[in-house]
């Protein structure tokens, strides 16, 4: 005989347990939490991947639709996302940021009506989107606006389902707004594949409550799922199905050659170790780690091994009694198994390249919220409300101070790298950026201690040999304006070295190509110092070639324009072969400034090659945009040697005043001030200026003409 079955006494009744005016109270607070909490990241940089993904992306700063959506295709909806934000406010990252706020407050509120519909609980669903607002986690997606690819995919799925509950009633545009649900998420991540696997776990739900024979267990509660609408199934299969194939053989989502460890044995036994990595920062979020490359994550040495057989067995306890609470309690049962179907494709059970990321774990703590609200539930039938509502307000608040604090890492690259750095020091990532930064910082032999650390963390990666080519390539430029030859060709002979080898681990490289260019020129320049000019020609002749090797390369990004500078000045420092290089100078300029046109170095060099080519009226206006864009005092004696080769004193003398400005201590500047007033008739300035070029003269070089021009003004 049939039997209904019986209640759950924890939380189920057949309509919510909340008015309308309580449940939007509630939603009007989640909301303002989730987004108050990273109130803090709207003044922060572009750092890690966002300035590739973004500010080096041309699809997204010429707002290249038809490349975005057709293509370029991986992860459209995410890039169109960025080139709206740059459309609106370009570089400026505030509005990136606000947008990945937002978009977490929305999510919150989404899944809180998830929630709240599945359980008809406001005690489960108020608990559970609480949980899923403040877990310090989410700062890895939320903080850092290329973690906008989780939040939109999490978006789109929990707003799929959402619209699927409703159409329930026989609605089909909520089911057809579903569909596109789903099909935007992938298009904003591939790991949204498994939304067919999560539908079917809420389905099951519904056969649980409806089942007429007693609880089902989960096998049979999935089979009357499917038995209700396979057709339902089917498409979103055959839908899941296409979007696997794109990730894999179309985009290749995954650059992953090989498998972890280099067996399989290895490969599955990482797999297993790095779901329980993931379910202890559910529980216990720290150390969180923004990147995971070189050797942060231990790779399983084979099934086996001890700490492997633990994950194993962590595993096995963890699905057996997923699947078997589920006759007891389906809502415990689905959050659970929410956690490790979310987890799948980012688990490398299909190999690829990111080994591991706290960002993954955005979509799957939405089943962890639900396993918590859950419990919050169980225990208020067991202890009284304002205990439960004493420990769950106390833990919103760590969580919430937590998530504050870690929000604050990802303000900059150097606060990320050296809180990345002082989590995990073997990040290959957090060593290359931190690196660099104490290069750049004047701290030499730090920065070249992290970057060898960097390639022997990541051998395989061309990132750090070419950084320390460019280290050497640096300070190879500074010691021969020292005039130490020796020194510096010892310098520009290592920098060679490591971008050879940096090319033979990546030879598509247009900027390590660019940068073995600069250091041949920089040979060629101190080959002609010392007096080899057969020598210098044949290194020039290298960099030459390797400009246009890296010029020729079908890169669309605007940073590899820069590299026309580059090759102009290799024309320009060997003007000693003729005036005929000028005009190719002159071409490799205009393809410079046509991407920088207001760039002060493009500028000041094309005015140089024009006025060395004779042409010294076309020259002045690229002389005058570079001085007002960055004062020299070169800029303005170039300038105002200009004026007087076109009879403008007036002018070459206020070009003159302007250079003097910048550099007071120039007998030269002062020595040209006095012929052009005494020229002028302005005998008086002359004398000055003549007198502060004798005091200034230290070599002697103008004391003879000086005392001619004085003794020509006194008589």
């Amino acid at each position: 005989m049939s039997r209904k079955p019986p209640p759950n006494k924890h939380f189920h009744r057949k309509k919510p347990s909340t008015t309308p005016s309580w449940r939007l109270w509630i939603s009007v607070g989640l909301f303002l939490l989730s987004v108050g909490l990273y109130l803090n990241t709207l003044g922060h940089d572009f750092v890690f991947d966002d300035v590739t993904l973004i500010l080096q992306n041309p699809n997204v700063t010429n707002l290249d639709w038809f490349s975005i959506v057709y293509w370029d295709g991986y992860r459209p909806v995410r890039t169109l996302t960025y080139a709206l934000n740059y459309a609106i406010g370009g570089e400026d990252p505030f509005g990136y940021h606000l947008v990945n706020v937002l978009l977490h407050g929305l999510n919150v509120l989404l899944a809180y009506f998830l929630f709240l519909k599945l359980t008809r609980s406001n005690l489960v669903a108020g608990s559970a989107g609480l949980l899923f607002a403040v877990h310090p986690v989410q700062s890895a997606a939320v903080a850092y606006i290329s973690g906008r690819k989780d939040l939109l995919a999490a978006f789109f799925i929990l707003l799929g389902l959402n619209l699927y509950l409703r159409s329930r009633n026989g609605d089909y545009s909520k089911l057809a707004i579903a569909f596109a649900c789903f099909l935007m998420a992938v298009l904003s991540k591939e790991v949204a594949i498994v939304f067919p696997v999560i539908l079917l776990l809420v389905d099951a739900l519904r056969e649980w409550n409806e089942e007429s024979d007693g609880r089902p267990s989960i096998p049979r509660a999935l089979f009357l799922a499917v038995k209700r609408q396979p057709w339902l199934y089917g498409v979103f299969t055959l839908l899941a199905a296409l979007a696997l194939y794109g990730a894999m053989f179309v985009n290749r989502a995954s650059r992953m050659e090989g498998l972890w460890g280099g067996s399989l044995s290895t490969h599955l036994g990482t797999s297993f170790k790095l779901f329980v990595h993931y379910l202890k920062l559910i529980v216990f979020p720290h150390p969180l780690i923004a990147d995971y490359t070189g050797q942060v994550f231990p790779i399983s040495t084979g099934l086996p091994a001890p700490a492997t057989l633990f994950s194993v067995f962590v595993v096995i306890t963890y699905l057996g009694l997923s699947l078997w609470i589920f006759r007891r309690n389906a809502y415990l049962s689905v959050g659970l198994l929410w956690i490790p179907v979310m987890l799948a494709p980012v688990l490398q059970l299909i190999p690829f390249h990111e080994i591991a990321a706290d960002h993954f774990l955005y979509l799957p703590l939405v089943g962890a919220a639900l396993v918590g609200g859950v419990g919050v539930s169980a225990l208020s039938t067991r202890m009284q409300r304002k205990w439960i509502g004493a420990i769950l307000g106390m833990l919103v608040i760590v969580c919430s101070a937590l998530v504050i604090a870690r929000n604050g890492d990802w303000k900059n690259r150097k606060t990320l790298w050296e809180a990345t750095y002082k989590s995990a020091p073997d990040s290959y990532r957090a060593n290359i950026n931190l690196g660099l930064t104490s290069y750049r910082e004047g701290r030499h032999d730090e920065g070249l201690k992290l970057t060898m650390r960097a390639a022997e963390l990541a051998p395989q990666q061309s990132v750090p040999l070419s950084n320390l080519g460019g280290f050497y390539l640096t300070q190879g430029m500074s010691v021969r304006k020292e005039g130490k030859l020796d020194e510096a060709r010892s310098l520009q002979e290592k920098a060679i070295q490591y971008f050879s080898s940096a090319l033979e681990l990546d030879p598509a490289n247009p900027f390590t190509l660019s940068n073995l260019a600069n250091s041949y020129k920089e040979l060629g320049l101190i080959l002609e110092e010392e007096g080899r000019p057969e020598k210098a020609l044949e290194v020039r002749m290298k960099a030459r070639d390797y400009y246009e090797d890296s010029l020729r390369l079908p890169d669309r990004r605007r940073e590899v324009q820069a590299i026309w500078l580059n090759y102009a000045l290799l024309m320009i420092d060997a003007e000693e072969l003729g005036s005929w290089l000028y005009p190719r100078a002159i071409r490799y300029l205009t393809n410079f400034l046509a991407e920088y046109p207001d760039d002060p170095r493009g500028n000041y060099w094309m005015g140089y090659s024009l006025a060395r080519g004779g042409r010294h009226e076309k020259a002045i206006p690229y002389l005058q945009k570079s001085a007002r864009r960055d004062p020299q005092a070169e800029t303005w004696d170039l300038l105002a040697t200009c004026y007087e080769v076109l009879g403008e004193t007036q002018k070459t003398i206020g070009a003159f005043q302007q250079a003097l400005r910048l550099s007071p201590d120039s007998a030269q500047i002062h020595y040209n001030l006095g012929v052009l007033f005494q020229r002028i008739g302005e005998s008086g300035k002359a004398i000055h200026h003549f007198r502060e070029a004798l005091r200034l003269d230290r070599s002697g070089e103008y004391t003879a003409l000086i005392n001619d021009h004085v003794s020509n003004l006194q008589n």
